[in-house]
């Protein structure tokens, strides 16, 4: 007789349960300038929830725009977008719908009280070339004693190379006033060398003597190119029409940052 063939069960699968909804995280931006309204647009995007905390009563912060009335605008701060080639700023005023003009990538420079174009002068050529070799000069100047001051570190007979530490505290202005004394610059190219300066001031939006003499220019490397572009309704604009749809507070002073572990029931909190 045959013996009866036995019925294989099928095993019930064990199912995983599913992922509980992620909690999104609770970022608080401080400051409603250009960088704080684009960095909490872009987390929004990202699906975190978003307060941004302004000391000021606009948004804006550097970007201040004067309306003169007329449709004539006035930027008091940052008025340019340098370099227009796959900048998302571009991008995004054009997204706006704003009106950007091309203002090409030479800057105009006139007699105050000529009206004269001195930009193809001879003396501001000679006067430019001068200001860059003091600037290359300050920096050699610079790496000089920040190479000493890694040797001073080092063990004996161990060459260092000096690092981002080893003369941080040197300063830009002194040593591009030394360099160009030591060129002995005609009087005649005065005016155009104090205008380089301040043109090098409104780039980094300080003075020389705040800048450091070996890493001032680190960022040249992430410049954008193509021609500078001005914005006919004010910067100060493209900056509302970021924060648009963002919780911003308005006049809330950001005194102090507190570090601490959330208790029971409270949402851990990300300040940016």
């Amino acid at each position: 007789n045959e013996r009866p063939k036995r019925k294989r069960v099928p095993t019930q699968k064990h199912k995983a349960p599913p992922p509980s909804p992620l909690t999104p995280p609770v970022v608080v931006v401080v400051g409603a300038g250009l960088a704080g309204v684009g960095c909490a647009k872009t987390l929004v995007e990202h699906g975190a929830a978003v307060v941004v905390v302004e000391a000021r009563q606009r948004v804006g912060g550097r970007c201040c725009t004067a309306d003169l009335g007329g449709g004539v605008t006035v930027d008091m701060g940052a008025s340019w977008i340098h370099g227009v080639r796959k900048n998302p700023l571009y991008a995004e005023a054009c997204g706006l719908g704003l009106h950007c003009v091309d203002t090409g990538a030479d800057v105009a420079l006139r007699d105050g009280e000529t009206g004269e174009d001195l930009a193809r002068s001879p003396d501001d050529a000679a006067a430019f070339a001068a200001f860059n070799a003091a600037l290359g000069a300050a920096r050699k100047a610079g790496e000089a004693v920040a190479e000493a001051a890694a040797e001073a570190e080092a063990p004996a007979g161990v060459s260092s190379k000096a690092a981002p530490r080893h003369g941080v505290d040197q300063s830009l202005g002194p040593g591009v006033e030394k360099a160009l004394k030591d060129a002995a610059a005609p009087k005649s190219w005065r005016r155009f060398l104090q205008w380089h300066e301040a043109n090098l001031e409104y780039a980094n939006a300080t003075s020389l003597s705040n800048l450091s003499c070996r890493f001032w220019d680190q960022d040249d490397g992430s410049a954008y190119e193509g021609a500078h572009c001005a914005i006919r309704e004010g910067l100060q604009r493209l900056c509302w029409g970021l924060a648009a749809g963002l919780d911003v507070r308005p006049g809330w002073a950001a005194a102090s940052v507190e570090a601490r572990t959330p208790g029971p029931g409270e949402r851990r909190c990300v300040f940016a």
